[in-house]
């Protein structure tokens, strides 16, 4: 799985500002809690292919540290609990 990360935030109100401001450019973004802090996503994809096309329009309307984070699926995660 890839995310594309618009943005992440250690204050939430901070996190709920750039996800309004990426909405009204057009971006379909949702906030979700990663490692502590409150990351503005641009979109979950199972193939890099996809995530890349969407970084580049995130990148496109101005957001120019956005990146991809690999996030290993439900079932890679649940084998290697049990390896």
């Amino acid at each position: 799985m890839y995310n594309v990360i618009v943005g992440s935030f250690g204050i939430e109100y901070n996190a709920e500002l750039v996800n309004r401001e990426a909405r009204q450019k057009g971006l379909p973004t949702n906030i979700s809690s990663r490692n502590g802090k409150y990351c503005v996503e641009a979109g979950a994809f199972d193939e890099e292919t996809q995530a890349k096309t969407m970084l580049g329009t995130v990148k496109g309307v101005g957001y120019v540290f956005a990146y991809i984070a690999e996030r290993a699926s439900e079932k890679n995660a649940a084998l290697q609990q049990i390896n």
